[in-house]
């Protein structure tokens, strides 16, 4: 069930795996084991889809969008953010 949440996310947001993968420092072959099930889903990139989510709602609501890489990216495994 999480494996299709994570995808069904991904694409709501309108991103490949690639573009999941650099946001993230992550490989394109990590996201494709995780929506594959061969893989547990780390807890924090929960935390991080719904952290993303809400930016992203409340750049539509003030209809000022900035792209993702001007925001805070993964540097480590561990889900460490730097800005």
């Amino acid at each position: 069930m999480q494996k299709e949440k994570l995808k069904l996310w991904r694409k709501d947001m309108g991103w490949t795996q690639t573009d999941l993968a650099e946001w993230l420092g992550y490989e394109r072959w990590t996201i494709m084991k995780w929506e594959q099930g061969k893989t547990r889903i780390p807890k924090w990139m929960w935390i991080v889809m719904g952290l993303i989510q809400k930016e992203h709602i409340r750049g539509i609501n003030e209809n000022t969008q900035r792209p993702l890489s001007n925001r805070g990216k993964c540097t480590t495994r561990e889900g460490r953010f730097s800005t």
